[in-house]
């Protein structure tokens, strides 16, 4: 649970190194295992974590994840995200991400993304315990929620449709956004 399969042997012992846990593969998670090896959480935090140790340890693999790809999309910069990695290698107590910096935005989003990303893998994966996401992919199109049932039985035209909307679009400061006009073609189910 703590890293994904399709990740070198180096990064399950990262993962695992999160927790400060020597084992390999997929460890048994609970609150204990998890929770109290995360120092600075908030009593709100802890609850969750307890709730849920298994998401919160997936959120610490997005976390870490997100941290080492700050590092790399900025390898060549003169702030390249290392100090956003402390001592318990958990970066929300960091003057970085609480105070106004540039670097702050981008910081937090690719936090966020790597968490949501991360989460969202494990849920997906049926590595999770009570999540609703279903393990394998919905392959026929038979099901309630296919275009004959939506359609009453009527059946579906599948339609190429080409149309016009805005994109790349650019905030300039206060007052505007200016975009370009893009052509998009999509197929479109319509019922008869």
């Amino acid at each position: 649970l703590l890293a994904e399969p399709r990740l070198p042997a180096a990064s399950w012992v990262l993962c695992n190194d999160i927790l400060s846990l020597k084992v390999a593969g997929d460890p048994v998670l609970t609150p204990n295992s998890v929770c109290l090896r995360l120092p600075g959480l908030s009593k709100r935090q802890m609850r969750m974590c307890v709730r849920s140790p298994d998401v919160t340890a997936s959120a610490l693999q997005g976390i870490q994840v997100a941290l080492h790809e700050c590092q790399h999309q900025l390898r060549d910069q003169r702030w390249n995200c290392s100090t956003l990695e402390g001592q318990d290698k958990l970066p929300h107590h960091n003057i970085i991400l609480n105070r106004g910096f540039r670097e702050s935005a981008f910081s937090l989003a690719l936090l966020a993304a790597g968490v949501a990303h991360s989460v969202a893998t494990a849920c997906s994966m049926g590595k999770l315990r009570g999540c609703g996401c279903d393990a394998k992919r919905r392959l026929d199109d038979d099901k309630i929620h296919s275009c004959s049932s939506l359609c009453c039985g009527r059946g579906h035209n599948i339609l190429k449709q080409t149309r016009n909307e805005r994109c790349n679009c650019r905030f300039h400061w206060c007052c505007y956004v200016l975009c370009d006009e893009c052509r998009l073609t999509e197929w479109v189910n319509v019922c008869k």
